[in-house]
Parts: C-alpha cells; sequence; structure tokens
C-alpha cells in the first residue's frame, strides 16, 4: 500500500519539477533570442548615419521593432498566465468526446454535412477547435502569433536596409533562424501549458494518500509498539500508532502539495512562484 502512493507520488514530483525546470530553461532561451534578434535590426541598417547609428537605440527602426518585441512578449506572458477554465488539454478532449456521445445517445447523427465521409470524427475534431478559440487565452497566443508574423516582414525589409538582395546574404538567415527559436520556444511553454502529467495518476495518489492513514490503521498499531515500561499519564494507551499516522499524513500531504504547487509553473499561485 505504502509503495503503491509513494512510488506513483515521487514520479509525479520528478515529473512536476522537470516541467518548472524546462519552463525555465525555453523563458531565458526566449529572451535571449528576442534580444539577439533586436540587436541584428538595431544594428544591421546601413542608413545615411552608419557606422554611428551602431549600438543607438533611440533610431526609428530599432524602437519599432523594440515595441513590436514588447508586445510580443506581453501577449506571451498574458497568455501563459491566463486561467483556461481546464485543467488541460485531455479534459478539453474529454468534454468533446463527452458532447459528441450525448448527440448520438439523442438521436442527433447527422453533426456534420452529409458529404463527410467521417461525421463524428470530424464533430470532434471541430468541438475540441471550438473550445480551443473560445478559451480566455486563445486572444493572446493569436496576438503573439501576430507579432512573429509582423517580424517576418520586418527581417524581409532589415535585408534592404542592410543593403543586401537576397534575404540570406551577409548572415541575414539568422534573423529568420532566430525568428523561428521564437515560435518554437512560445511553442514549448504552450505544451507545458496545456499538456501536464496524467491526472488520473494524480488524483489516485490524492485518493489514495488521503485514505491511506485509515486504511494502513491496522498496521500502525500492529507496529507501533511502546515499552512495557512507559507510563500510560492520559489513559488512551501506547500513543506510538498514533503519532505515526500522523507522521505518514503529514510527510505525504506535504509531497502531494509540493507537486501540485510545482505541477504548473505558470498558475500564478502557491509558493513555487
Amino acid at each position: 500500500m505504502a509503495l503503491g502512493i509513494t512510488i506513483p507520488l515521487t514520479f509525479n514530483i520528478t515529473q512536476a519539477f522537470t516541467r518548472r525546470e524546462r519552463a525555465l530553461i525555453t523563458l531565458a532561451e526566449m529572451k535571449a533570442s528576442v534580444i539577439a534578434l533586436y540587436w541584428q535590426h538595431r544594428d544591421w541598417p546601413q542608413d545615411d548615419n552608419y557606422p554611428n547609428s551602431l549600438g543607438n537605440d533611440r533610431t526609428a527602426w530599432a524602437v519599432q521593432f523594440a515595441n513590436v518585441c514588447m508586445e510580443f512578449l506581453s501577449h506571451v506572458q498574458q497568455y501563459m498566465t491566463t486561467p483556461e477554465g481546464y485543467e488541460s488539454l485531455s479534459e478539453i478532449r474529454l468534454r468533446a468526446k463527452r458532447s459528441t456521445l450525448l448527440a448520438l445517445l439523442l438521436g442527433d447523427t447527422r453533426m456534420q454535412p452529409v458529404t463527410d465521409t467521417d461525421s463524428v470524427a470530424a464533430s470532434f475534431i471541430m468541438r475540441v477547435q471550438h473550445i480551443n478559440k473560445t478559451l480566455p487565452g486563445y486572444v493572446h497566443i493569436k496576438a503573439a502569433y501576430g507579432c512573429l508574423s509582423r517580424m517576418a516582414v520586418m527581417n524581409e525589409y532589415l535585408t534592404f536596409k542592410a543593403k543586401y538582395s537576397k534575404g540570406g546574404e551577409g548572415g541575414l538567415s539568422r534573423t529568420s533562424q532566430y525568428l523561428r527559436y521564437l515560435m518554437a520556444q512560445m511553442e514549448q511553454l504552450r505544451m507545458i501549458k496545456i499538456y501536464r502529467t496524467p491526472f488520473m495518476l494524480r488524483y489516485c495518489c490524492s485518493i489514495l494518500i488521503h485514505i491511506g492513514a485509515v486504511v494502513l490503521g491496522p498496521y500502525f498499531v500492529h507496529i507501533g509498539v511502546c515499552d512495557v515500561d512507559a507510563v500510560d499519564a492520559w489513559g488512551l494507551g501506547c500513543p506510538a500508532p498514533y503519532v505515526m499516522a500522523c507522521i505518514y499524513s503529514v510527510i505525504c500531504m506535504l509531497l502531494l502539495n509540493v507537486q501540485d504547487t510545482c505541477e504548473m509553473p505558470f498558475d500564478m499561485t502557491g509558493l513555487g512562484q
């Protein structure tokens, strides 16, 4: 019983800390990519003031690109910290699946146009997409992609500002490379938010921990034996079983709360922030 609780709980805690560390590393890489891309747009344009414009953060092009970068980071932050109302993508799929089954039970077999060959599967996909579009964070992730699109356009303008005729000349291919890094890092953070450790595993750990002290009561009574010369001052018998049960419950609940706090790095709640 104890092994059945501690092994899944240990696995969950390990995964929670792994997710947290990966989120921190991804955030650091995203900031580095944004700064590197900004410095390229600040220093590479060869305008009339070049090379005196090198390192000047107040040029019109540098200010314009900096505003896009700040807007992008702001939308990413708002998306990651906005509660979606669902624990993870699995819960969204579960709701969409329930809606599909409910429609079938009610006799609504024409959920899609008759031209669809797999109407039930198509309906499930469309239901998931519809739920995703109604989530509070959808507007922020959409706006973040809009900022990336504007960065891609500004990368093309930078080609001519740097006095090159092709996009990949003179190392300018690195602008597209850093832009790809930003998209990949944003999607990694998004996956950390919408995908979590299996919720059934976490729920089973929580249930087993709550009932563990009761189920293991006879074991605590059997193993918790006081010394023969121990004095019972309160007339309640040997206190060792009660102490063991309390210690077991406290340790398991502390570990469960540690796992729950570190599970979602961007929920802005708990002591793990």
